[in-house]
């Protein structure tokens, strides 16, 4: 009998045809994944080292234990749901259609001012793993599609368009939204989904950029996961007076 599923983000440390694992980063056991369970990786195992966010599970059969992964998507995945809970210096988020609650902090919700939403709001949120309660917790927390603005978060939440097309080779423009060690996000001006970057992307300058930064770029398709991720990055202040010459690369 299978136990109630919750939230983790780990690592593909093995990757198959038939069969892979993930590594949590709580330090458990790994979990065992099959292809019909990586829904957001077009039901194939993503390659080794694919950062994911899963719903971990465990099930006794024949006298064993197996932990189990089910619903694996990217790390960046948008996670859909309700606000249930405000207790002022925290609060709780239920995932649509599931039964975990997720835990969420004021500063992951800057896009309502710092402010837990209020309860019965829409929204949508990533998932990462808080390193000093070793559980999952919400962050980037923003307005749901479709959802109505209260007057307080009118002024900071932006229009969502999930569907804006983007033919290969554009240049567009948007903000460095969150930078974590090795890789990150860029919020794109047109309101869509957030683009995942590393810094290989960076043509123009050196090391990794600070949050809030404008920036240029275009999109490619990863290899390695088959999703949309930001390249040929550049400052957008070099398209004109002011660059800063430190972020510029001299050889």
């Amino acid at each position: 009998m299978a136990a109630e599923g919750s939230l983790r983000v780990g690592t593909v440390q093995q990757s198959e045809s038939t069969l892979g694992s993930i590594e949590p980063d709580t330090g458990e056991e790994h979990a065992i994944v099959d292809p019909s369970a990586c829904v957001g990786f077009d039901s194939t195992i993503p390659p080794v080292g694919t950062r994911v966010v899963y719903r971990q599970s465990s099930q006794q059969q024949d006298g064993s234990h197996e932990t189990l992964a089910a619903d694996v998507f990217p790390e960046d995945h948008d996670f859909l749901g309700t606000m249930v809970k405000d207790n002022g210096s925290f609060g709780f988020i239920q995932v649509d259609g599931k039964e975990d609650r997720v835990f969420v902090m004021p500063i992951a919700c800057s896009a309502f001012g710092g402010r837990i939403p209020p309860l019965q709001t829409p929204v949508k949120f990533k998932v990462v793993m808080d390193h000093k309660t070793g559980r999952p917790r919400a962050d980037f927390v923003r307005q749901s599609s479709g959802a109505k603005a209260g007057p307080a978060e009118r002024q900071s939440v932006k229009r969502e368009r999930p569907d804006v097309e983007r033919p290969p080779g554009e240049v567009y423009t948007g903000q460095v939204s969150r930078v974590k060690g090795n890789f990150g996000f860029i919020q794109p001006d047109d309101s869509s989904d957030e683009i995942f970057f590393m810094p290989r992307g960076f043509k123009a300058f050196y090391g990794m950029p600070p949050a809030g930064m404008r920036v240029g770029f275009q999109i490619v398709m990863d290899e390695k996961t088959g999703r949309p991720r930001a390249d040929n990055i550049y400052p957008e202040a070099t398209q004109g007076e002011g660059a800063p010459a430190e972020l510029l690369r001299t050889g």
